[in-house]
């Protein structure tokens, strides 16, 4: 990784604290480390900000909104993956067809 020099205005007070706890040779280093944490924690709380909210504003409606999910799950065991129908929904059919004609199934 390349360093980059950058010039920061801090607190008096809080590089003493810095420099009793680092020392003065270790300031840089106390320094980074305490931004690559702080980066670490913004970037939790943007991931779970994220999963509790997977639908922000401004997000596109998901394709199955307005679908009637129990007809529409009606309809895939209806149809067998070749197209045809399933033998429970050929029974179905069979019955309400004797119903329609009066018939007991």
């Amino acid at each position: 990784m390349t360093n980059v020099r950058m010039h920061l205005v801090v607190p008096a007070e809080l590089v003493a604290q810095i420099d009793a706890l680092a020392g003065e040779r270790g300031r840089s280093r106390y320094i980074v480390e305490a931004l690559e944490m702080r980066m670490r924690r913004d970037q939790r709380k943007i991931a779970l900000d994220r999963l509790m909210d997977p639908d922000p504003p401004g997000t596109p409606a998901p394709l199955w909104e307005g679908i009637d999910s129990v007809e529409w799950v009606r309809q895939q065991r209806a149809v067998e993956s070749d197209g045809s129908r399933s033998v429970a929904a050929r029974r179905a059919a069979d019955a309400a067809s004797a119903s329609e004609r009066g018939e007991v199934a």
